[in-house]
């Protein structure tokens, strides 16, 4: 069975929260993983668990950095053997992001590439026309991802990965409940 996700139209105001400032701006941000990337890359069952990595990023000329755990998602990608990289959700529950571009974030999805990232900064591009189309559609920012595996040693070439809008955050902007509901 498969799971659609709905967005029903709700008319409680309390639901309706601030901009969120990590989709805000439109600027690539740089984004810098690292802890036991091979591990986490490498996890690929069914039942992925959760590995602690460290985030940093740049903001207003400072280096930010965050304690957080990630697993690999999705089932195509994450399961086809072809793929460099599975795709990723970041989880920053329980982190210190309280005052961070991340402050407003729970669990974000971060889109990374199968083998070349131009097919990642052109699914970036459909989100944004996407986005002018009309206000219920998920946000996304787009990002230049370093992944820097503590164990090699070594940082990897940066390349272009996407972070990808909480559903939650998509229903509130829009003044919608996300329900979930079993189809056939």
């Amino acid at each position: 069975m498969k799971k659609l996700l709905l967005y029903v139209i709700c008319l409680y105001p309390q639901l309706v929260s601030a901009q969120n400032g990590l989709f805000d701006s439109d600027t690539i941000l740089q984004v810098n993983l690292s802890g036991d990337i091979r591990n986490l890359m490498n996890d690929r069952s069914d039942n992925p668990g959760d590995h602690n990595i460290t985030l940093t990023y740049l903001e207003g000329g400072v280096e930010r950095s965050i304690p957080i755990s990630s697993r690999t998602r999705g089932n195509f990608r994450r399961k086809l053997g072809d793929c460099i990289y599975p795709p990723v959700m970041l989880n920053f529950k329980g982190s210190q992001n309280a005052n961070t571009l991340f402050h407003e974030q729970e669990k974000l999805k971060l889109v990374l590439p199968c083998k070349d990232d131009d097919y990642v900064v052109r699914e970036y591009m459909a989100y944004r026309i996407y986005n002018l189309v009309t206000p219920k559609s998920f946000r996304a920012r787009l990002v230049k991802l370093t992944l820097d595996d503590t164990r090699k040693k070594k940082a990897q070439e940066p390349f272009y990965a996407m972070l990808l809008e909480e559903e939650d955050q998509m229903a509130k902007r829009n003044k919608a409940l996300p329900i979930e509901k079993q189809i056939p």
